[in-house]
């Protein structure tokens, strides 16, 4: 859904909860038509806090600071913070691993077999300054791993709601 779309809902979500409100029972009803409306428009990722839909790890031991349960196969987070933290970890352990190239992350990110993941590449490339058809296999260095998260962030989500300083404060958290 497009973000003018996305508003004319909410418009249309504002003026059913402002008439439902006028009666007592309408009250209760207005608030469970907003919150299902709300629910539907907000990226998953962001509604979850989980912005880099990070799937959910089932061991205890292995699982990201802050992911306190499941929605579907990915991950909920309790805060944000927790959230694009645990992208900053899962950056860091690419480059631990030797992948530093956006076609090595995005790569195993977002699989082919269920992203389109050249325009994913694309996409990041281009967020990070770089040229979008070669600067995917330039090697890129770890002090680039917060414009990496963000646009990560941004194209799993289609919005950035976070302030760039707090995605740098949190995936070096």
């Amino acid at each position: 859904m497009s973000s003018r779309g996305a508003l004319l809902v909410l418009a249309g979500a504002a003026g059913v909860a402002f008439v439902l409100s006028r009666t007592d029972r309408g009250r209760i009803a207005a608030s469970d038509a907003v919150e299902t409306i709300v629910k539907a428009v907000t990226p998953r990722g962001i509604r979850n806090n989980n912005p880099g839909n990070i799937e959910w790890i089932a061991d205890a031991a292995r699982r990201w600071r802050g992911m306190v349960n499941k929605d579907g196969r990915y991950g909920v987070f309790d805060t944000p913070a927790n959230g694009v933290r645990a992208i900053g970890g899962e950056l860091r352990a690419n480059f631990r691993r030797g992948q530093n190239t956006i076609r090595e992350i995005i790569g195993e990110w977002a699989p082919p077999s269920e992203n389109d993941t050249s325009s994913y590449m694309r996409a990041v490339a281009g967020a990070l300054g770089l040229d979008p058809v070669t600067g995917v296999d330039l090697p890129l260095s770890s002090q680039r791993i917060p414009e990496l998260a963000a646009a990560i962030i941004h194209h799993e989500n289609g919005v950035q709601p976070y302030k760039f300083d707090d995605v740098v404060a949190w995936v070096n958290s």
